[in-house]
């Protein structure tokens, strides 16, 4: 069994600015009576919020008066906080969630070898939940000074950087989650990179790579960004120019975080997603791609992926982060005279379509007729608060770029 962490010092210090300023409890707002460990402490506390609620004067005498405690109180008197109140009641909150937080896996352990049917991973996601990030107030205040924003230009979420898409979908907004459908090779990973690159020089960018290294994503980020043929850095055929001009473009790439680990499940994936957005301060995530998020196998795999994607939703509402998921197409629509992808052509499940604020399907037309040179559509099939329709776009196969 773990023991509490002890830190005399600093519950006597906090107790003492209390009884001389009990107003600097409305600085500590989520420091509540169990982060104490001392039990003579605990009473103190009590008694001081008891007397601020009833606006009677919090002083030693009143304080001594409910505790029973005269000399302790006194001891107490004269202790001059080394920091900033609010301070030292978030290290003694956090010392608390530590603490309960190892308490809890030890019992979910204990919990998984008496019952192989828990499922550990997803009671680990629930524990990673903080208390303060769980609501976040929407005063319409908060609203009108958004929609200000919105009309100086400002605050239109991160930029695709592709005009017309960014126009459609108004961007990548917080809370979001984003599906970018192709059918294979019709290049899902190459129109990320081609974001990526974008995106990066204004925001701290996550990838979750379930398919490519990360080097491999790199090299694509960096051929584009230096307006390096692909083929020729793969194949080691660039002269010293274009390694120059490579090893400058891989140098200049600073805020993208790659996890490229494979085989993940959803509570691995969030738990990720997590570390890097609350702890690497990512602004936005990528999935490359849903499908290989590892289901359970135990119910229909429509199914487990609707629960990956509605898991992906949630966290992109907690998070207040767009999340943008590649997704395969059925290969179905090759029998079709028409080959442009629609929402049907979803793999797996409609619950994909259902979950997803905006669905945007990737569609090159010279991969059917050469003699169209790089023409390409975004077909934005679903846009909860956009607008559907096609966007003309462009895709360079040798810079394995999208624009």
């Amino acid at each position: 069994m773990f023991e509490k962490y002890i830190h005399e010092d600093i519950e006597q210090s906090l107790l003492s600015k209390f009884m001389y300023n009990p107003k600097e409890l409305y600085n500590c707002p989520d420091l509540t009576v169990d982060d104490f460990v001392y039990d003579e402490h605990k009473k103190i506390f009590n008694a001081i919020v008891e007397l601020n609620n009833k606006g009677i004067p919090v002083n030693p005498k009143n304080i001594f008066d409910i505790t029973g405690n005269k000399d302790y109180v006194c001891k107490l008197i004269g202790i001059v906080p080394s920091s900033p109140v609010n301070e030292l009641a978030n290290y003694l909150i956090d010392e608390t969630e530590k603490y309960n937080t190892l308490v809890n896996i030890e019992q979910l352990v204990k919990d998984a070898n008496d019952d192989k049917k828990v499922d550990l991973f997803a009671k680990l996601s629930e524990l990673s939940f903080k208390k303060d990030k769980m609501f976040e107030e929407c005063s319409n205040e908060k609203m009108l000074k958004e929609l200000e924003e919105r009309m100086k230009g400002g605050n239109l979420g991160i930029s695709t950087s592709i005009l017309g898409l960014d126009d459609s979908i108004n961007a990548f907004q917080k809370g979001r989650l984003y599906i970018v459908g192709a059918r294979p090779s019709m290049g899902k990973s190459a129109f990320m990179c081609s974001l990526c690159e974008k995106i990066e020089k204004n925001n701290k960018v996550g990838i979750l790579s379930l398919e490519m290294n990360t080097s491999e994503l790199k090299q694509r980020i960096a051929c584009i960004r230096g307006n390096i043929k692909h083929w020729k850095i793969e194949k080691g055929r660039c002269n010293d120019e274009e390694f120059d001009a490579y090893a400058k473009s891989l140098g200049s790439i600073k805020n993208i975080i790659i996890n490229d680990k494979g085989g993940l499940n959803r509570y691995q994936a969030i738990a990720l997603i997590r570390n890097m957005v609350l702890k690497m301060k990512c602004s936005i995530i990528f999935i490359d791609h849903i499908g290989l998020l590892k289901v359970n196998g135990n119910s229909n795999l429509s199914h487990e992926i609707g629960e990956n994607t509605s898991a992906l939703k949630a966290l992109a509402k907690e998070l207040q982060i767009p999340i943008v998921c590649l997704c395969q197409l059925n290969r179905a629509v090759e029998k079709e005279k028409s080959k442009e992808p629609t929402l049907a052509d979803l793999r797996d499940s409609g619950r994909i379509e259902e979950d997803a604020d905006c669905v945007i399907l990737l569609y090159r037309e010279n991969y059917y007729n050469q003699e169209l040179d790089g023409r390409a559509k975004y077909l934005v099939a679903k846009c909860r608060n956009g607008k559907t329709g096609m966007v003309a776009g462009y895709f360079d196969n040798e810079l394995m770029k999208w624009s």
